[in-house]
């Protein structure tokens, strides 16, 4: 729908000329990229709009765009590329931390553009970290610049490290619903989605377990690892993140923490089913108090919800699901 669209709007002549950007090809699943890569090629060998179309790509090289558009034009945008960016984005943030005196923050500035590598969201990172430091020692923040992680893992690994024993449970479970939700979840709705338990009957049961400021939970367990957007969706600062969670090993590190962040494939989806048939079979949805986005699920649902076998749980559920 939204392809014709833009196709009606690209071919109307009174439009005049168009600049049309597609930013992070790479991001978009392999599938849907051949798709769009195969449709823009049909508007750029079009001679009536291709005289009037510019369009510009960004992408990781491992993606062939230029195997679909053979006439277009590639500009590297690595490290070196980058460096007059990066030195200027460093100066004017690094005056936004704490006035640690001139010949320190030249010392900030210096090892921070010798560190990014072209890596922005590096620079980001480490600065938010340097922002919340408890101390402005001199000696202690020179120590923080010599042990600076080396490349994103390593700053996805210290905020995880950071997570204090007692919320690495709650740490878990945020994640496994910002990294693997279908679409963005709002902080009222991961409030309600980390708070139900496989065994609850009712939104009376959960009260107890409803955090009541979601939104500086998240900021005090990730910092600037989980993102929140003005609609107040939460979403992973950048897909890389999301590669880590998925990616790495559960013996990461020899690491048993980090260990317990990895989230597999399938195990995320047969949480988060458990957890929505769990929902949709509470009291309050027979009734109708809850709205009419919650209907009463069959009792042999509810009745296989187990606490004790959650992986059978979610199996039994999406099996259910597709009978329906």
């Amino acid at each position: 729908m939204l392809w014709r669209v833009l196709h009606r709007i690209i071919e109307d002549a009174t439009t005049g000329k168009i600049c049309l950007l597609v930013d992070a090809l790479d991001k978009c699943e392999e599938e849907s990229r051949t798709a769009l890569l195969q449709r823009l090629k049909g508007l750029t060998s079009n001679g009536s709009t291709k005289q009037r179309l510019k369009l510009v790509i960004t992408s990781r090289p491992h993606v062939r765009v230029n195997s679909y558009l053979q006439d277009i034009v590639q500009i590297p945008l690595g490290a070196s590329n980058l460096t007059s960016e990066i030195t200027s984005f460093v100066e004017a943030e690094v005056q936004k931390l704490p006035r640690y005196g001139k010949y320190l923050l030249q010392e900030i500035e210096q090892t921070l553009i010798e560190g990014a590598n072209g890596m922005f969201l590096w620079v980001s990172l480490v600065l938010d970290d340097l922002k919340k430091s408890s101390t402005t020692t001199p000696q202690k923040i020179r120590h923080k610049l010599q042990t600076l992680p080396k490349d994103l893992p390593e700053v996805y690994i210290k905020i995880l490290r950071q997570v204090p024993a007692d919320s690495e449970k709650e740490a878990q479970t945020i994640l496994r619903w910002v990294a693997r939700a279908k679409q963005p979840l709002t902080i009222a709705e991961l409030t309600l989605a980390t708070a139900v338990r496989p065994n609850n009957i009712s939104m009376t049961d959960i009260l107890d377990h409803m955090e009541t400021d979601m939104k500086a939970v998240i900021q005090m367990l990730f910092g600037p690892m989980l993102r929140i957007d003005n609609d107040y969706t939460v979403h992973v600062v950048h897909q890389s993140a999301r590669g880590f969670f998925l990616d790495m090993g559960r013996d990461t590190y020899g690491d048993p923490l980090l260990s317990a962040f990895h989230l597999p494939r399938a195990d995320p989806h047969l949480h988060i089913a458990v957890t929505c048939i769990t929902y949709l079979s509470f009291d309050e949805c027979r009734e109708g108090s809850l709205g009419g986005g919650c209907f009463w699920w069959d009792d042999t649902v509810r009745h296989n919800v187990d606490r004790n076998h959650e992986r059978e749980t979610g199996t039994f559920s999406l099996r259910y699901i597709s009978l329906a």
